[in-house]
Formats: structure tokens, sequence, C-alpha cells
């Protein structure tokens, strides 16, 4: 089973991080989409790529396509410090991370947005994806992904679960909203999926120049 598999990647990835860590990091495959995201990287058929994951919290997604493409150079960004030192103990070679938004000085072949932008104020959710749009290389692709934002026991709950994790109250950029954007950037979506693993409905895009 590939959640299985990328579980206990995870688990090995975050062996210097607390069990606590440890524990809620190496669940995450089974309720968020990652084996599509290495999936959809695969099919793009690039040996060797510049990488921006932005978001990335403590480093796992980051890490996981660290150690799956050994030729790419990956590049995780979160506003918490406290994630980016957790995300550097892994010490994997062809990751790095930082809390300097001022340090994303280069454009990247591939940039991940994965369950950030419901974190993001209501008043900075689209200037946010249009920065990160202006950072893509010609031929670039676009990944994003969040939890659906139908106001239905999927986006309850994790409005539920984000509140008892970090203490945040979150907001939904409508997925329509976020395919207009790209549009208007002149990004072509190439894939739309939905995905439901246990209490959590993941609204995946992909976008290319």
């Amino acid at each position: 089973m590939k959640q299985n598999n990328l579980s206990r990647k995870i688990w090995n990835i975050h062996k210097n991080s607390h069990l606590k860590t440890r524990i809620i990091q190496s669940a995450r495959p089974f309720i968020c989409p990652f084996f599509r995201i290495i999936e959809i990287i695969k099919e793009n058929n690039i040996d060797s790529f510049t990488l921006l994951d932005f978001g990335c919290g403590s480093g796992t997604l980051s890490n996981i396509l660290g150690t799956q493409f050994k030729n790419a150079i990956i590049t995780g960004f979160d506003t918490s410090k406290k994630a980016i030192k957790e995300a550097k103990k892994a010490k994997i070679v062809n990751s790095s991370f930082t809390s300097n938004l001022k340090g994303l000085d280069k454009n990247y072949d591939i940039i991940c947005m994965i369950d950030v932008m419901h974190h993001i104020p209501v008043d900075k959710k689209k200037e946010t994806l249009k920065f990160l749009i202006s950072k893509l290389n010609k031929n670039g692709m676009f990944i994003y992904k969040d939890i659906n934002h139908k106001n239905d026991i999927y986006s309850l709950w994790n409005r539920f679960h984000d509140f008892l994790m970090t203490g945040e109250s979150i907001s939904y950029l409508p997925i329509i909203e976020v395919e207009s954007i790209l549009k208007e950037n002149n990004l072509k979506i190439i894939k739309k999926e939905t995905h439901k693993m246990f209490l959590y409905h993941h609204e995946l895009v992909v976008s290319k120049y």
C-alpha cells in the first residue's frame, strides 16, 4: 500500500525529531494524498529540477521529495522558525529550508502549495498566490492542494483539526477562484482531482505555463 510505504519513510526521515512529531507526521499519508504529488512529479519526466515547497511546515513533504528525487534541489519555506528547525533535523542532502521570504530570490521549475491557503489571512490569499506564480520558471509546474471549501462535514472537520493542532481559525479560498487566478496569469490547468481520505476532502489542481 502506497500510504504504508510513505508512512515508514516519513518515520525514518523524522528519526531525529520528538516521538510526537514522528507519530503525527507518519500518519499524514493516510489523510493527505502525498502519493499523488510524487506521482504527478514523476509523470513530468524530469530528472533534475528545482522545487519550492511553500508552507512546508516541519518539512515532511520537502524531505520525502528530496529522497525520491535525488537530482532535484528542494527548498522548503515556512514562516515558523520552529517548524524550519524541525525540518532541518532530517539532514536530507538536497533539501534546504528557510523562513526568510526574501531568501526566495530565484525562480523554480516546480512550486508546491499544499494545505497552506487556508492558513493565510483572507486579505493576503490572492496576493500570495500571485507572488508564487511569479516565482515559476517558464514551462514550470504549479501543484496546488487544499481542503474542499464547501461547508460540509469535511471542511468543518478540518476547521476543528486545525484549531486543535494550531489554535488557528482558518478560512478557505474557493477552488474556482484559485483556478481563475492561475488562468489569468497564463497558466494552463492540466489536472483537477479530488481525493477523500478519512474525514478530509482534498482538491488538487496542477497547472503549467
